[in-house]
């Protein structure tokens, strides 16, 4: 083949390349729901301020070796609850990556968990993580982002107290 054809096999090579790269693959793969369905299915909702974000003690990876499936845990200051979080300190956890939140200190967030009982699978209880988890399955935003969720939120709130 000459010079001018393996250049022609390379530049097509890169291109069909390039178009494979188009097409993003995620780890997660979320239902869609309604908002008073998330609402419904959620067993905490709280407005808060993430005030500790960290990796707790695993001692299921007792070699160091890390995971993006290993749990991260949160604390929140809440600003305001509207179902199950009844603490003004309140701490959940979610994964590092695999679907997990990418929450971050010091910013605030509209959160929907749900009760976990423990951290399953074949992975051994760690009693010291919280028994709510978020992630990004759920409404969870930023605060900034979550006008019109807050509104319907409220909304719903005032609706049941009449």
């Amino acid at each position: 083949m000459s010079a001018w054809g393996r250049f022609a096999v390379i530049v097509m090579g890169m291109g069909l390349g390039i178009g494979m790269r188009s097409q993003t693959a995620t780890a997660c793969s979320c239902a869609e729901v309604s908002f008073d369905e998330e609402v419904d299915s959620s067993d905490v909702i709280f407005a808060g301020r993430a005030v500790e974000v960290r990796l707790p003690p695993m001692p299921w990876s007792a070699e160091g070796v890390m995971s993006t499936s290993d749990p991260v845990v949160v604390t929140f200051e809440v600003s305001q609850a509207w179902k199950g979080a009844g603490e003004l300190l309140l701490t959940l956890w979610t994964r590092r990556a695999s679907c997990g939140f990418p929450f971050e200190q010091g910013q605030e967030y509209l959160v929907f968990a749900n009760a976990f009982p423990d951290y399953g699978g074949d992975q051994p209880v760690n009693e010291r993580l919280p028994l709510i988890s978020a992630g990004l399955c759920s409404r969870t935003s930023l605060l900034s982002n979550a006008g019109e969720g807050v509104a319907l939120l409220n909304a719903r709130s005032t609706a049941a107290s009449h």
